[in-house]
């Protein structure tokens, strides 16, 4: 019985793994319009996650990813000082953080998604249409 429940928490994890690379390959490539990508991230769950892709490469510093995914603010300031497109986890240092593009974050148990249209032309970034519905002009 307790292998049964291992195996299915096992089982279900894999599947969240796979959903969140989906998930981020799709928003990494609409964003960098490449197929690739070097990321850094601070989230210990997106890293365990993101050393799994083969798309995917973990940059040891902001300054040497093509995209930065923070969940604390000292990140998104050594993603600034780069000059690293950066998305985040959270919608509060989206509406604190005035050179996030955007923000992949949990409400209420479901996931949510947005960006902010002045940020991603001061960052010359066109998302595709099927993103339009996420763009916002003011949080």
């Amino acid at each position: 019985m307790l292998l049964l429940l291992i195996l299915s928490c096992w089982h279900i994890s894999a599947l969240d793994i796979k959903s969140t690379l989906k998930v981020y390959h799709s928003l990494f490539a609409s964003i960098l319009k490449k197929q690739h990508f070097s990321v850094y991230t601070d989230n210990s769950e997106l890293k365990n996650a993101f050393s799994q892709s083969d798309k995917i490469s973990l940059a040891s510093s902001p300054s040497s990813a093509n995209i930065v995914v923070a969940s604390r603010k000292d990140t998104i300031i050594r993603a600034y000082q780069s000059g690293t497109i950066v998305l985040t986890t959270k919608y509060s240092l989206l509406d604190d953080s005035t050179r996030v593009i955007g923000a992949l974050y949990w409400r209420k148990g479901r996931s949510q998604l947005l960006f902010v249209r002045n940020r991603l032309q001061q960052q010359g970034i066109t998302l595709p249409k099927q993103y339009s519905k996420f763009i916002v002009d003011n949080l």
